[in-house]
């Protein structure tokens, strides 16, 4: 039987180098926290401080990062996400926790966030398992494909929205889900 396996031809491939995979989601959480800091410098006076105890207390930034009851400024918000690059190890679970709190944090100061499209797709992938049974129904069936990137989960009917309207719906920020493209 082992002999047989050398003519598969997976078995002649050449290791491939995947020194550069890596579960961590430090610096993409980093990412989400800085642009969190944007956006609280465009904050309504006198709300600022409010929004980014939310927002650091609703990102779930864990152990070794500020308490929430500590932040105050955009300033606080950009030194944790210094200490969330330099902390633990972070899995894509709350790389979905800060790109939630940054859509609500977007959403109070009616501004668009600035979010990498892997990692809205990574976000919207694994919110696609694990978001309340209503949502995962809305989206069964289907292919969900972002309009403003090149990622697609699924199977069926395409339907489509960016890739931030995706995750926002998938992570309950947002109650409009994608919907089938408009023929012509």
């Amino acid at each position: 039987m082992a002999d047989l396996a050398r003519y598969l031809p997976l078995s002649q491939r050449e290791p491939s180098d995947s020194t550069e995979v890596s579960s961590d989601r430090r610096t993409q959480i980093s990412e989400l926290v800085a642009e969190a800091a944007r956006l609280l410098e465009h904050a309504p006076n006198g709300s600022a401080a409010e929004l980014a105890e939310t927002f650091v207390r609703e990102a779930k930034l864990g152990k070794g990062i500020r308490d929430s009851s500590d932040v105050s400024s955009a300033k606080d918000v950009a030194e944790c996400a210094v200490q969330v690059r330099e902390g633990p190890k972070r899995r894509v679970r709350h790389l979905a926790d800060a790109l939630r709190a940054l859509l609500v944090l977007a959403a109070a100061v009616d501004m668009t966030p600035h979010v990498p499209v892997l990692t809205s797709g990574a976000v919207a992938l694994f919110a696609s398992g694990r978001a309340p049974l209503e949502r995962r129904a809305a989206i069964s069936g289907h292919t969900v494909s972002a309009t403003d990137a090149e990622w697609s989960f699924g199977a069926g009917p395409v339907i489509s929205a960016s890739a931030l309207h995706i995750a926002a719906f998938l992570l309950g920020a947002s109650d409009v889900p994608p919907r089938r493209p408009v023929s012509p």
